[in-house]
């Protein structure tokens, strides 16, 4: 939105010099006018090509009862996160909760970006990599933790929700985790 309105004026001083005559600029700014609606009324009608709306920001903040689900248990130890996650983990429960990555992909390196999200599709690298670094919890975006629900060993290690919102979801695991026959 905020290109289409720099646009606007970028447009009308390219225009303006333009001596076209009075009744044809009304007539052009009338049609950029009625273009401008119907290019804002199909943002809001059908959102943008990421399928986001102006009315409507994703946001990877944690919730007020997430954070009192959490701080209620004083919940404590490793956390195996989406990395969308990871900062605001930091900001509001580190050194409690200690996020396996975070948004700063750069600080991490590339390699463990990738080995980190081939976990998602990986069931064994995702166990061998819970038990090495005795992780205890999981928060997860809802379409990582459909991923990461398609893993049969997962629920037999203990694994299970413990919290849930529209947001994202929280996993926990009991003490039944065992390593694995490979």
């Amino acid at each position: 939105m905020l290109f289409a309105f720099v646009s606007l004026y970028v447009l009308a001083r390219v225009i303006g010099p333009v001596a076209i005559g009075p009744r044809a600029t009304r007539g052009a700014l009338a049609l950029l006018l009625v273009l401008l609606l119907a290019g804002g009324g199909m943002l809001l009608r059908y959102g943008n090509l990421q399928g986001e709306y102006p009315y409507s920001v994703p946001s990877r903040k944690f919730t007020p009862q997430l954070i009192e689900y959490v701080e209620d248990r004083d919940l404590r130890g490793n956390v195996f996160n989406s990395f969308e996650l990871g900062a605001e983990l930091v900001h509001k429960f580190y050194p409690r909760l200690r996020p396996a990555i975070d948004s700063r992909i750069d600080a991490y390196g590339e390699r463990y970006f990738e080995y980190y999200t081939q976990m998602y599709s990986d069931e064994r690298l995702l166990l061998d990599f819970i038990l090495h670094y005795d992780v205890r919890y999981m928060l997860l975006l809802w379409w990582e933790f459909e991923r990461i629900q398609q893993m049969p060993q997962l629920p037999l290690t203990g694994w299970r929700t413990l919290f849930a919102d529209h947001k994202m979801v929280l996993l926990g695991r009991g003490d039944r985790v065992a390593p694995q026959p490979r």
